[in-house]
């Protein structure tokens, strides 16, 4: 056996272990007598969300403004809640953020469930120590999470993290719930043209995001296609339907996040499938995709999680969407 194939065995085994071992993502106690949901952002009742609900894709032409840096010290306050006073103080309203580099401590997570309801949607897990941030992204809009008790709109980030534990080694990622402070800058896009906000699926209790007042103007270059795909449409393929519709011939995808079911990905055993019994998270997922007559390239790096903690870095080929995926995609041509 050759030192590559010894790696990949170690590593499977690894795997196999990881998968067998008690879940990391728990499902946090709640009260019986609460009925409400608690979503991407904020908690949803019930009994408020239209039972007319439609399942379908989703896209919007939005600009994009002059990027702007948010730096957060050790020093400061818990990076969500310093990142939200920035984006109040700088009258950042909507758009998104990603960050590669830096470290945070105590990070709680979250992993996306639909089939444990009226438990909360989210099962959580607790990364203590430091970790370097290996990928940060997410929309942030403005929500009204109390009407009777606030008459201020609510900055609200949804962002997925991928991270390394500096000790061990491991990688991990999930919904960004809430952290220390560390060390880390992230570039913040600001996104005009339209109204970006979120509309609840009342069986799933997912938050899949809108565009209010968006122009449906010809493409052009360096425009960004805000975009949701909904269950069971293909990743990417359903981008790829998207981008034919509005004539985008190719794209950089930003960043998209949200859950598969399945997912085949290209590693360093060939193409292998993904299919544990909870889906996966997809926390972070960037690259190129082309969609042409007779031409298809994907070249699409993804981090996917598993409830077990499980975290794969790979090249996707194609993947089910479980919940929702939304994301941003960068018009090239």
């Amino acid at each position: 056996m050759s030192r590559n194939d010894r790696i990949i065995a170690v590593q499977r085994l690894k795997e196999l272990l990881i998968r067998h071992l008690r879940s990391i993502f728990r499902i946090p106690r709640v009260s019986q007598s609460d009925t409400s949901i608690r979503g991407d952002v904020g908690q949803v009742s019930r009994e408020e969300s239209s039972s007319k609900w439609r399942h379908e894709l989703f896209s919007a032409f939005l600009e994009e403004d002059k990027t702007v840096s948010f730096e957060s010290a050790s020093e400061s306050d818990p990076f969500p809640s310093s990142l939200i006073e920035f984006l109040h103080d700088h009258n950042l309203c909507q758009g998104y953020l990603t960050c590669n580099r830096g470290t945070l401590s105590d990070l709680r997570c979250g992993f996306f469930l639909t089939r444990h309801k009226p438990l909360p949607t989210f099962a959580e897990a607790l990364f203590k120590e430091e970790n370097q941030i290996l990928n940060m992204s997410g929309f942030f809009l403005q929500v009204r999470n109390d009407v009777r008790t606030s008459r201020r709109m609510d900055i609200v980030p949804h962002l997925h993290v991928t991270f390394q534990n500096t000790k061990s080694g491991r990688r991990f990622g999930g919904h960004l719930i809430d952290c220390r402070s560390g060390n880390l800058r992230c570039d913040i896009v600001p996104l005009r043209g339209g109204t970006i906000k979120r509309v609840t699926d009342p069986h799933a209790g997912t938050m899949h995001i809108r565009v209010d007042g968006a122009k449906e103007e010809r493409t052009s270059a360096n425009r960004t296609l805000i975009f949701a795909l909904p269950p069971r449409e293909e990743f990417p393929g359903g981008l790829r339907k998207i981008m034919t519709n509005r004539g985008i011939r190719e794209g950089e995808i930003r960043f998209a996040l949200g859950t598969l079911e399945s997912a085949n990905v290209l590693g360093m055993r060939g193409i292998e499938g993904i299919r544990p019994r909870e889906g996966l998270e997809m926390i972070s997922a960037q690259g190129r995709l082309v969609s042409r007559d007779r031409d298809h390239l994907c070249k699409i790096d993804a981090h996917l999680v598993e409830r077990s903690g499980a975290c794969h870095s790979a090249k996707i080929q194609d993947g089910v969407v479980k919940d929702l995926v939304e994301g941003a995609l960068r018009i090239g041509h």
